[in-house]
């Protein structure tokens, strides 16, 4: 994404934001929807949604890009297990951002990505887990992030 798209997604994002939080009919399970959470705490999202943390905050925003789930489905035999991987951007205040993937199962070799991240955006460490991809009907990430 070129930096001209990414700073207009970043004020887009942060406008969508701030337009929820002042309209009380603001719906937390809204596709693509931006919604909040606390840090330290589990909370789910679907692809094209975001989160601003902490709660009814703007510290840092998360936006879930896609999902590519490979895994084995449940109760079938596989040669592979598979593996899960969500892709986000992480956007501080100041609008400086950051692009991670998350994996979950077999995710080693070329991938060289995990189910955490440490990231330091303005100075300030985050650490973002990816605790669980859930497959039924619309995929979510279940993840939790730590400010250090």
């Amino acid at each position: 994404m070129s930096k001209p798209m990414r700073t207009s997604f970043n004020l887009s994002l942060l406008m969508a934001f701030i337009l929820c939080m002042s309209n009380s009919s603001c719906s937390k399970d809204y596709p693509g929807s931006v919604r909040s959470a606390d840090f330290n705490t589990r909370f789910e999202m679907g692809v094209d949604d975001s989160v601003a943390l902490p709660k009814w905050g703007k510290e840092l925003f998360i936006k879930l890009s896609r999902i590519n789930d490979s895994r084995c489905p449940e109760n079938v035999q596989c040669i592979q297990a598979g593996k899960a991987e969500a892709g986000f951007t992480l956007v501080a205040e100041d609008l400086t951002e950051y692009d991670i993937s998350l994996c979950l199962g077999q995710c080693s070799g070329t991938d060289k990505t995990s189910d955490t991240a440490a990231v330091n955006l303005n100075d300030t460490g985050y650490t973002i887990i990816l605790h669980e991809i859930k497959r039924n009907g619309v995929a979510k990430a279940v993840l939790e992030i730590k400010k250090e």
